[in-house]
């Protein structure tokens, strides 16, 4: 059997990141900014508009394009939104508040 001969290309371009989003959506109902983790119900509620939670792949080297449409793919409603805000959860997984994410000045997901 001869060895399999991969370019660095292909490596690279088979690279991904994989993540569990949220999209909520911008306000709640007292027309204050989403701060906290959703319930289960309103998670539910996300879901059935096309939002909720979705695990999502994307290729290590993409930039902001790449990342804002594999966005749009996940949740269709954002393609006819305003734009939309990062946030991550405050104290890691099982926490319940948010804080926005800032915008960090790369080029690709590789650059994080």
């Amino acid at each position: 059997m001869t060895p399999m001969k991969l370019t660095i290309t292909t490596v690279i371009s088979s690279m991904t990141w994989t993540h569990m989003f949220c999209c909520l959506e911008q306000m709640a109902e007292d027309g204050e900014e989403v701060k906290e983790v959703p319930t289960t119900t309103d998670k539910d509620y996300l879901q059935t508009i096309g939002l909720g939670c979705k695990k999502i792949q994307f290729n290590s080297n993409g930039d902001h394009q790449h990342v804002q449409e594999t966005l749009y793919e996940y949740f269709p409603p954002l393609r006819d939104s305003d734009g939309f805000q990062l946030y991550r959860n405050t104290q890691g997984r099982g926490g319940k508040y948010l804080m926005p994410i800032p915008i960090p000045r790369v080029s690709t997901l590789l650059d994080i």
